[in-house]
């Protein structure tokens, strides 16, 4: 099982992955209510495929949201962003693209699917992700059930 120690180590140990952030995809649109890094892994479980054998497959994100230097939410299963003001959204990716490097999650575009709270999440309508770094995994895993945490950062744009 994976410890949150284990998930700390991880993502206190890209020292190799660096990211240039606040740069803005040329097609975003509508107006940019919150930009924020993420800091954290890409959580993996080897699985079973009916054509490929074992392979890992997303479990979920864990990721620190920081704003000007400091923690104001976290990144999780759903996809969910909840922000410290208590508002949260879900989404539901549109559309995404490789990463600019093999190691790299995909750029993408969702859709909030479901909003939460009176805060500065409340009116977002979309999600940009950019500026990937890290989070895939190797191409094939060997036990069925083991748990992989691949640390990644990305900046995250709310848009309304």
């Amino acid at each position: 099982m994976l410890s949150m120690t284990g998930i700390i180590i991880a993502i206190t140990s890209m020292a190799g992955v660096s990211a240039t952030f606040g740069q803005e995809a040329d097609h975003a649109s509508g107006k940019p209510l919150l930009e924020v890094r993420a800091v954290g892994a890409q959580i993996y479980q080897c699985k079973e495929t009916d054509s490929d054998g074992l392979k890992w497959m997303l479990r979920e994100p864990i990721a620190t949201l920081v704003d000007g230097g400091r923690t104001i939410g976290t990144h999780s299963r759903g996809p969910t962003w909840k922000i410290e003001d208590g508002s949260s959204v879900e989404g539901r990716v549109l559309s995404a693209s490789t990463g600019h490097s093999t190691g790299n999650i995909p750029e993408s575009h969702l859709a909030i699917t479901r909003n939460n709270g009176r805060g500065r999440l409340a009116k977002a309508t979309m999600i940009e992700r950019i500026n990937t770094n890290g989070g895939m995994p190797p191409s094939s895993c060997s036990v069925a059930g083991a748990l992989l945490a691949v640390p990644y950062t990305a900046t995250y744009i709310f848009r309304q």
